[in-house]
């Protein structure tokens, strides 16, 4: 226990000393201008979901990126390495540190505050403010209907490019959700990844020295979905300095496109132990704000009895039942149904609005079929 404490407070200190992250919501600008993108610095986009205006003649697409450099390296980065090696009983040439070294690196990146990002749809051009002290930027814009048909494709996803002198192309892609449909929000860890968040010692191997495993079966059934027309929402206790590893993992494993909704923490104040807390209220929050943005959509829950998914899902379906389909928690934990755990978190909800499984074959209650 007291090594896994002093791992746990090592990697949190190294945060504090190397880098920081605070969302600073952008509003939008509108002029023609290049963005300065100097070589050594790095754009990551993330998925969005737009929707359509209540006119419907206009889609809201919200824009999400980090702007960072990748610099931050050398002395730091290895001593760390070995700080963390020495804790961990790993070895600094093995292939756990190599890949620690790799998840790491995207907490001590040089994060680039005050740039202004101009996106580029079509021929149409949108400077954003700047980015905030963690590198990151934000703007949301009404696109025209009419536009958004012509340059999305079939799976109804709008490419952008970032407008400036940079010989790099850096794309993202806006999912744009129509006003009726079926939509997934899942968890990650314990859901699609396995993490062992019961375990905080074997979550941090997980997490930060171990390649990512997938949960059995689930790409198959996010896949099978998918092909009838199923959005996904990816509702994550992770912070976003995870998402490159976390979207790579997804790709290599066949998972659909998604939109995702990680944690934000500012490193060098207390809320960096956010990263620890207990994810009710948090998750709560982002899971009702997809409810809200799609109101006319029926809605399948997915997580795990790792944590507090049960308790969560339950108190937004009993809040929300009409756009709750289904509710799908993986069992982590050996707990039966008729446990009161179970019983508590469901309670006032149908008995076959929810399900307990080890197979994702055994969803098929949601019916959704071939």
């Amino acid at each position: 226990m007291k090594k896994t404490l002093s791992f746990c407070v090592l990697i949190m200190l190294s945060m504090c000393l190397f880098g920081e992250d605070i969302q600073v919501p952008g509003l939008l600008k509108l002029q023609i201008k290049s963005s300065t993108i100097k070589s050594n610095e790095d754009i990551i986009l993330f998925p969005t979901a737009a929707k359509l205006s209540n006119s419907g003649r206009n889609w809201i697409v919200p824009i999400h990126g980090w702007i960072f450099d990748h610099k931050r390296d050398g002395i730091p980065k290895t001593f760390f390495v070995m700080q963390i090696s020495r804790i961990s009983g790993v070895k600094p040439d093995s292939v756990e540190a190599e890949i620690f070294k790799d998840r790491i690196h995207w907490f001590i990146v040089d994060n680039e505050p005050d740039k202004k990002i101009t996106i580029q749809f079509g021929h149409q051009f949108v400077t954003l403010k700047e980015s905030g002290k963690n590198g990151h930027f934000y703007g949301v814009i009404k696109f025209p209907a009419k536009k958004v048909s012509k340059l999305k494709n079939q799976d109804s996803i709008l490419k952008f490019t970032i407008n400036s002198n940079d010989p790099r192309e850096f794309t993202g892609l806006v999912h744009c959700i129509p006003p009726h449909g079926i939509t997934v929000i899942s968890d990650i860890d314990d859901t699609v990844k396995i993490s062992n968040v019961i375990d905080k010692k074997e979550l941090m191997r997980n997490t930060f020295f171990k390649d990512f495993t997938p949960a059995p079966g689930m790409s198959k059934l996010y896949r099978k979905w998918k092909k009838h027309g199923v959005f996904f929402h990816y509702v994550s206790s992770s912070p976003w300095q995870l998402f490159h590893d976390i979207q790579v993992f997804m790709k290599d494993y066949g998972f659909p496109d998604a939109i995702f909704h990680m944690k934000t923490i500012r490193l060098k104040d207390t809320s960096l132990f956010k990263i620890f807390e207990d994810p009710v209220e948090s998750k709560r929050i982002l899971v009702e704000g997809i409810l809200n943005n799609y109101p006319k959509h029926k809605f399948i829950l997915v997580g795990d009895s790792g944590e507090k998914d049960p308790e969560i899902y339950g108190l937004v379906t009993r809040k929300y039942p009409d756009l709750i389909m289904g509710i799908a928690i993986r069992d982590i934990t050996g707990e039966s149904r008729e446990s009161k755990r179970y019983q508590d978190a469901f309670r006032k909800i149908s008995d076959s609005k929810w399900k307990i499984f080890k197979n994702p074959e055994e969803l098929d209650f949601f019916k959704i079929k071939e």
